[in-house]
């Protein structure tokens, strides 16, 4: 009730129409978010405030974001991490993606996909499968650099490279600082920096094409 009050509030004296829930596990309790959306339609926020979350690929149904759009939602942003397969298997993430951006298609709404690039087993072929994903779904993206952090298995695999690159944790830690969306911070893919970089603008352009030359070229 908290939170509703709260958007009311905000509308009353800041006149706001749009508001972004942050929480990242919004849509894993299914309770919690058909409450906010009950409270939204009885307070009458329906018709003049518009809003937009983070949702969980494993947690979306299709009555659950049917009767979020009915209640002003507009978008979903979604943590796809890569379109291979092969590469979700490997870091134990859920083969869902696509079921959840089918539905949210379907209910009206915009999937936003946050997808990565540079992973350990990331290879030509693999941000091949994500473009065409992107292509076929129609997704807008700027993907992120895989970037490992302090205290991840990721970083733990990867330390003596980052040490090596950074002279000690405190730099490394500094760096981590910068967009990690935009910044290669660390490479810890097979590709080359300025390769890496360079894939990266052709997923953002989609230009599968150059991609697929580049594994002919291989």
């Amino acid at each position: 009730e908290y939170i509703v009050e709260l958007i009311k509030y905000c509308r009353i004296k800041y006149a706001i129409d749009f508001v972004n829930f942050l929480d990242e596990h919004f849509t894993d309790n299914i309770k919690r978010c058909s409450e906010i959306c009950d409270l939204l339609e009885e307070e009458g926020l329906i018709d003049v405030i518009k809003w937009g979350c983070k949702g969980n690929v494993t947690s979306v149904n299709y009555p659950l974001l049917q009767r979020m759009r009915d209640c002003g939602c507009s978008y979903i942003i979604y943590d796809g991490v890569s379109a291979d397969e092969r590469i979700l298997k490997g870091r134990h993430i859920p083969i869902q993606i696509e079921g959840a951006i089918q539905a949210t298609l379907r209910a009206g709404m915009n999937p936003i996909v946050n997808f990565q690039v540079g992973s350990e087993e990331e290879d030509i072929q693999s941000i091949l499968k994500t473009v065409q994903f992107m292509i076929d779904n129609q997704i807008e993206c700027r993907p992120s650099y895989v970037t490992p952090l302090p205290g991840t298995e990721l970083f733990k695999r990867n330390k003596k490279k980052i040490l090596k690159e950074y002279g000690s944790l405190e730099r490394y830690v500094e760096a981590l600082s910068k967009d990690k969306n935009e910044n290669l911070i660390c490479n810890i893919s097979k590709f080359k920096d300025v390769e890496l970089v360079g894939l990266r603008e052709l997923m953002i352009k989609k230009d599968i094409e150059r991609i697929r030359r580049m594994l002919n070229e291989d």
